[in-house]
């Protein structure tokens, strides 16, 4: 037998393969754009350690079937965009989605994208952005409240105390995923 990060590989990359199957069972000749798969993974993880994403635990722990949940939910339909893909171009630079909240689930929104190389750097403390597109990512709620994404706190050289770090909310200007819980 074979455990720890040695089988988290074959296993992740075996459960996303089931996933993009099921995908395709359900949307025949469609295929999920590697950023989907991306989202969707990360948006359906069973989040542990600090709320949102932690230097110790990631997004957290791969949930397969909630994924598939969310593909059956995206095909069965319902009213409420489930899974959104979409471009932005210079003539539309941004996109606005709507949804019912069901008034007990808590809100998680998840936007990722393929992004272009950006600048290489040798220095491991360069705090400067290097994406080429950055997206915002933004939930306006009744009467205008804001939420924003995870942000992921600098903790500089690695040490235990600073991994523990919590994540913040704000403005995202460095990955490529963002994510809102509410």
């Amino acid at each position: 037998t074979s455990s720890g990060t040695s089988m988290s590989t074959p296993n992740a990359m075996g459960s996303t393969v089931l996933l993009l199957d099921y995908f395709q069972e359900r949307f025949p000749g469609q295929t999920m754009r590697a950023s989907t798969i991306k989202g969707l993974l990360i948006h359906t993880a069973d989040d542990i350690g600090n709320p949102g994403p932690d230097y110790l635990y990631g997004w957290g722990l791969m949930n397969t079937l909630a994924a598939a949940q969310v593909i059956r939910d995206h095909a069965d339909g319902g009213g409420n965009p489930v899974i959104v893909e979409d471009i932005l171009t210079t003539a539309a630079p941004a996109k606005s989605s709507s949804f019912t909240w069901n008034g007990t689930d808590a809100i998680r929104v998840t936007l990722c994208w393929t992004d272009p190389a950006g600048t290489s750097t040798t220095n491991h403390d360069d705090r400067s952005p290097r994406l080429v597109n950055d997206l915002n990512l933004k939930v306006t709620g009744p009467g205008g409240t804001l939420h924003l994404p995870f942000v992921m706190p600098y903790v500089g050289d690695w040490s235990n105390a600073k991994l523990s770090a919590p994540a913040t909310t704000g403005v995202n200007n460095v990955d490529n995923v963002e994510q809102v819980l509410i």
